[in-house]
């Protein structure tokens, strides 16, 4: 028998596997097991998933972990979202242009975690310093704690000023009183602490 012969019942077995359309086997664990998956890849990507099929749709929002990157959401989302029409109004759209779509980054956010309809206990936030100029950070925090009960890490992560934003002045972060109180652990990368008040009822803090 020649050794395409031996191989063929094989190679017939995973094509049979592979165009049944029972032969999902991703598709078939249980919904803890996807939303782990999900809870590794950035939000962008999570949110992507939805349209593999009507079984993925909306598991991201039940992820455990869940991460915003402004290097992967100013066009990607953009396309995402026209395409999947999440959002009830054309403003919450990122524009194409790479400026326009930093200003429109924190309504994104806003509104993902407004959908998001189950327990976060951690989240990692990549952000321009506009962000902070104009105060969304804070209230993507406020927004966090408040809705997210179960939230216990939280990172923070400033990226330099783009070119086309960088005449904008840039003011120091702005949080609420106390509103950490509720971690367990806190990161900031290129932040410069000078807000201790946002700390005041922290009691252990790593």
């Amino acid at each position: 028998m020649s050794h395409t012969d031996s191989t063929s019942p094989i190679l017939s077995t995973r094509f049979r596997v592979q165009n049944d359309e029972n032969g999902d086997l991703i598709s078939k664990l249980p919904d803890e097991i996807l939303t782990n998956i999900l809870s590794k890849l950035h939000i962008d990507e999570a949110v992507r998933c939805s349209v593999l099929s009507k079984r993925w749709e909306g598991l991201w929002k039940q992820t455990s972990h869940i991460e915003f990157d402004v290097n992967h959401m100013i066009i990607p989302m953009t396309k995402l979202l026209h395409s999947r029409a999440l959002f009830p109004h054309p403003g919450f759209f990122l524009s194409k242009s790479k400026a326009e779509g930093v200003y429109r980054y924190g309504s994104v956010i806003f509104q993902l975690i407004r959908l998001h309809s189950g327990d976060i206990s951690s989240c990692r936030i990549v952000h321009f310093q506009i962000s902070l100029s104009i105060g969304e950070v804070g209230i993507w925090v406020d927004l966090l704690v408040e809705r997210k009960k179960c939230l216990k890490d939280l990172s923070l992560k400033c990226l330099p000023g783009l070119r086309e934003i960088s005449k904008l002045e840039i003011s120091k972060p702005r949080f609420r009183c106390g509103v950490f109180d509720c971690l367990g652990s806190l990161e900031f990368i290129n932040y410069t602490i000078d807000f201790g008040y946002a700390f005041e009822n922290v009691e252990v803090l790593f």
